[in-house]
């Protein structure tokens, strides 16, 4: 109702000077004829065709403006890529503007394409890069792996921490450069569950964190891959800041819970915990903490149709909540 009213009123005041010259005119012939004493009957018929034929033509036009006007909102309201295919021209300077539109268009297209390729590049170099750097970490932890050393342990854990950052890294590029195919499968949560905490375990055998696993045999529709990062980063932040006690993983109606008896966070860190970059008290005491692992979680979470949630308390610990009663789609 509001976009109508706007119409007409902007439309009034493009008419507005059609309207009052037609008046204008009809008073100079008015006045020609009564300074000439010519009799206004003479006049009457030619008067009142003219006035049918402006009240005509002013609703026409309004009409075929209304169109346009719906035309175009639509188009804006479906954010289509081209709209100057969809749109006409019915005057000299609607062609102008038109021809004007259609080569910004072409300009558009052309934009895009340079990006892309320069996006495609950057990837094709990140994941070259990090194939490479993985050639060398894997010599270091087969050097590692012969020599005897009390450090044996911590120096494998570091590598693989390494590899861990690399692999995030390249997930992270591809989410934001590339155009990401999902593909979403039934899965229960204990095939998405137990091998991300195998890759794991020595994590939880050097910190003597204990671990239990409870009701994960509910089924879900989601994207196995992407599942198991979100699921990577979350496991890993517990982890982390759990210094010893317990970790659970246990899910119900379909919403999968990792519970860690952690320091907890703060309860002002607690509404900015997913913004990009924030890493909050646990992370300025943690120097090497990047705020980028919840972050991109949610992210993926997000286009996966999960719902990423998170409660803490101090000294209590943490519960990480992805709901997965959405599952199924894309955003």
């Amino acid at each position: 109702m509001k976009n109508k009213w706007n119409f007409w009123r902007k439309l009034a005041k493009e008419v507005r000077w059609y309207i009052l010259l037609y008046f204008s005119t009809i008073f100079l012939v008015l006045l020609t004829f009564f300074l000439h004493d010519i009799p206004l009957e003479v006049y009457q018929d030619q008067l009142l065709f003219t006035l049918l034929c402006f009240v005509g033509i002013i609703v026409l036009t309004s009409l075929k403006n209304w169109q346009k006007h719906r035309l175009v909102q639509k188009l804006l309201r479906q954010k289509v890529s081209n709209p100057s295919v969809n749109l006409f021209a019915s005057s000299m300077i609607e062609e102008d503007y038109l021809q004007m539109l259609m080569a910004m268009e072409k300009q558009t297209k052309q934009v895009k394409l340079v990006v892309k390729e320069q996006q495609n590049e950057l990837m094709d170099f990140y994941t070259l890069w990090s194939h490479q750097i993985k050639t060398p970490l894997a010599a270091l932890d087969l050097l590692i792996q012969y020599k005897n050393s009390p450090m044996k342990k911590e120096m494998t854990e570091e590598i693989f921490k390494i590899q861990q950052y690399l692999e995030m890294m390249l997930q992270v590029l591809r989410l934001s450069i590339t155009e990401v195919d999902f593909v979403f499968k039934k899965v229960t949560f204990s095939e998405l569950v137990k091998p991300v905490v195998k890759e794991y375990m020595n994590f939880f055998i050097q910190k003597k964190i204990e671990l239990s696993l409870s009701d994960l045999d509910e089924e879900i529709i989601t994207d196995k891959k992407w599942f198991r990062f979100i699921l990577e980063q979350v496991l890993f932040n517990a982890i982390k800041y759990t210094k010893n006690g317990r970790i659970a993983i246990t899910s119900d109606k379909k919403i999968l819970h990792i519970i860690d008896t952690g320091q907890g966070i703060l309860p002002e860190d607690l509404p900015k915990i997913f913004d990009k970059g924030y890493t909050g008290l646990n992370g300025r005491r943690h120097q090497k903490a990047s705020g980028l692992g919840l972050y991109i979680s949610k992210k993926v979470a997000d286009k996966l149709g999960l719902d990423l949630s998170l409660t803490s308390k101090i000294d209590i610990g943490t519960n990480v909540a992805i709901d997965a009663r959405k599952g199924g789609g894309c955003k």
